[in-house]
């Protein structure tokens, strides 16, 4: 086993050992601003070398070959590059093998001599094939518009696997011939869900800036472009490419869409789908511009008559609950529900609890300036509660152990939303006892899921079509 000490709480060291058995490879530092280093894997005592320093993160580890040792990182390239570092080389100067692109790219393997891609484009995935000086020598052809996975195996394989997904289709995991350049469906996810009678949509909005914001709306094929269609627009802003919201399959939404709803993603500035550049877009100071992009989604939204305010709800969890929060207050006008869950709602006190102090670098937190802390105060959900305003119906959840958003927030969001309302529409606030963040301990997911769907059923006057 190879241990190493965190050098402070803040930082989340990950430790794994190269294919070839040779070198222990450990991240070190905070997971947007990590480095690597590295030591013989049989001799876990041994000092560490640094060969990518934690003010060059984010880094990801691709592969080694001997010494020499690939990442992927954003340093001076936000939409990400691949590096080779030699172990060997006492300076451990880094080369360029594969320039950075207009598309972020997301996922890198090396399998013998090649090395395989996966770009975002348009907040869709794009697999590609590079010799091993980086040049493009090849793609592989997807199913759609989708997610997929960069394909992996072991260097001596004739074939690797990846997976694809989308909106309408659960993801299946695909078996691809190097020689050869073939996919074919090595498994399918048994879900049983048909996806031919929905389409997905991509539309682009355009936020108070002018920025183009992507919006993925899918929705039955046959819908009315009335205002009629009750829809989920659904968000996070936040991360960079830990939280990139490209098109994914899940149950929650395919029940959704059975019923005769429409789903919505918007992909704000703050999350990694245009890489590193549109994080830092929408975080710290910027954080409103990520709050902007989702107004303006809601807006597209209705002005396509795809859904009117009456029938548009807005959901989020965690900083996609400050999200929910910070918008609903900003503009109550758009919708007819929100559901911000394990939110982060008081951005005044949010560092002085639980896990709190670790969200500050993305978002700042008051006690650093007085700039931030006026940053923050203009959008806090909790301080732009404003009495007589007609706010949309509420469901406002949180479980009563969760030990990375204190519960507290939602408490204190809906108490002042209770008294403030100057509308008839109803704020709840509903508190799973001994559940954490994820609703670990929360019950069957289906309860939890027939409440939600049950209050917007009700909220958006829904009449489901099964």
């Amino acid at each position: 086993m190879l241990l190493a000490a965190a050098p402070n709480a803040q930082e989340f060291p990950a430790t794994n050992v190269s294919e070839d058995g040779r070198y222990g490879v450990m991240t070190v530092g905070p997971p947007d601003t990590n480095g690597f280093d590295v030591f013989p894997a049989e001799q876990p005592g041994a000092p560490r070398r640094t060969l990518v320093e934690p003010a060059n993160g984010p880094v990801r580890y691709v592969a080694n070959t001997g010494s020499r040792f690939f990442f992927r990182v954003n340093a001076g390239s936000p939409n990400g590059r691949i590096i080779e570092v030699d172990a060997a080389d006492p300076q451990h100067h880094a080369r360029t093998i594969v320039a950075e692109r207009t598309d972020a790219l997301v996922g890198a393997s090396l399998i013998r001599d090649r090395f395989y891609l996966n770009y975002l484009h348009d907040v869709h995935n794009v697999l590609e094939v590079a010799d091993a000086g980086g040049r493009r020598i090849g793609t592989i052809a997807l199913p759609g518009i989708g997610t997929a996975t960069v394909p992996v195996g072991d260097a001596g394989d004739d074939v690797a696997y990846y997976t694809y997904e989308s909106f309408t289709e659960p993801r299946s995991t695909y078996r691809y011939e190097l020689a050869t350049g073939r996919s074919t469906l090595a498994f399918r996810d048994p879900t049983p869900f048909d996806g031919a009678p929905f389409v997905t949509e991509q539309l682009f909005a355009t936020s108070k800036d002018g920025t183009r914001i992507p919006v993925f709306v899918t929705h039955r094929r046959d819908v009315r472009y009335d205002g009629s269609t009750p829809t989920i627009l659904w968000g996070y802003a936040g991360y960079g490419d830990l939280w990139t919201l490209t098109p994914g399959f899940g149950w929650t939404t395919a029940v959704w869409l059975q019923m005769g709803g429409a789903y919505a993603v918007v992909n704000a500035r703050g999350g990694g789908e245009y890489g590193d550049g549109w994080h830092r877009a929408g975080m710290l100071e910027h954080k409103q511009h990520g709050f902007d992009d989702v107004i303006a989604a809601a807006e597209l939204l209705i002005a396509r008559k795809i859904t009117s305010p009456s029938k548009l709800a807005l959901t989020g969890a965690s900083l996609g609950g400050l999200m929910v929060g910070a918008v609903v207050t900003q503009r109550p006008d758009l919708f007819g529900a929100a559901l911000p869950n394990a939110a982060v709602l008081d951005m005044l006190r949010f560092q002085k609890f639980d896990f709190g102090a670790g969200m500050s670098t993305e978002t700042g937190s008051s006690d650093q300036s007085e700039a931030m802390f006026r940053v923050l105060y203009a959008y806090s959900p909790l301080h732009n509660v404003r009495a007589g305003t007609r706010y949309p119906a509420m469901l406002i959840t949180t479980g009563d152990h969760d030990d990375r958003v204190l519960p507290a927030h939602s408490y204190k969001f809906a108490a002042a939303l209770q008294q403030a309302q100057g509308g008839d529409a109803p704020i709840l606030l509903r508190v799973t006892e001994n559940a954490g963040h994820d609703y670990a301990a929360a019950g069957t997911a289906g309860e939890r899921l027939a409440d939600r769907y049950a209050f917007l059923v009700k909220a958006l006057h829904f009449t489901p079509s099964f």
